[in-house]
């Protein structure tokens, strides 16, 4: 499949493809992780806690010899 991309004021955005497995769902939250698109040796962990209305996002490296360092993050925007 050809790769198309979008211009945005100077700046090209190339789409990203990555698969994401829901490990946990329910009615109090939702947990999905996928290894991250352009480091295979990354794993993102999203979690989603419907009733608190937040959602967390960890960047975990998969073995010793990954260059990347732990990170999360809480994200922020709108109401759930």
């Amino acid at each position: 499949m050809p790769q198309s991309s979008t211009t945005t004021k100077g700046k090209t955005w190339k789409p990203r493809c990555s698969i994401t497995k829901v490990v946990e769902w329910t009615e109090q939250m939702l947990h999905a992780i996928g290894v991250m698109p352009h480091a295979d040796c990354v794993t993102r962990s999203l979690v989603v806690a419907l009733p608190d209305g937040f959602a967390s996002l960890e960047l975990l490296p998969k073995g010793d010899d990954c260059e990347f360092d732990a990170s999360a993050a809480m994200l922020v925007g709108d109401p759930l």
